[in-house]
């Protein structure tokens, strides 16, 4: 049972890629749903928080869009990807402080850390050096 760190790294690299396939595939699907909801019904957001207004929803849909177009460069391992949904991460953060909640920034926060995990993490396994 003596593996070379190679081969121990080939084996959990698979896994990561799979791992880091299903994050993505849940975060398209999550952005999908969330861009219909701030461009196709703003004013039903505007309901409950009055400082959410219909520019707001709009901006928050173009942010969703451009973290589809993220995660498309990600499934096609381009570094870009991971670039623009850490920018995109940032302005939703700093718009659901100003918009929202410091609460609900934090949970964004969060959300976007598997990510991070997913590439950097693990010595030989990590997933950044097989991007482009």
């Amino acid at each position: 049972m003596d593996q070379q760190p190679a081969q121990i790294a080939s084996h959990r690299g698979p896994g990561r890629r799979r791992w880091l396939g299903i994050y993505l595939k849940l975060s398209a699907a999550l952005l999908i749903l969330s861009a219909m909801q701030y461009i196709l019904f703003p004013e039903s957001l505007a309901e409950t928080m009055p400082r959410f207004t219909t520019g707001v929803s709009y901006s928050y849909g173009v942010i969703c869009l451009i973290g589809l177009y993220s995660i498309y460069l990600m499934m096609n391992w381009r570094r870009l990807g991971f670039w623009i949904s850490l920018l995109t991460s940032a302005i939703s953060t700093a718009l659901n402080v100003v918009f929202v909640s410091a609460g609900s920034a934090a949970i964004g926060v969060l959300i976007a850390l598997p990510l991070i995990v997913f590439l950097f993490w693990g010595g030989e396994s990590r997933l950044w050096s097989e991007f482009k």
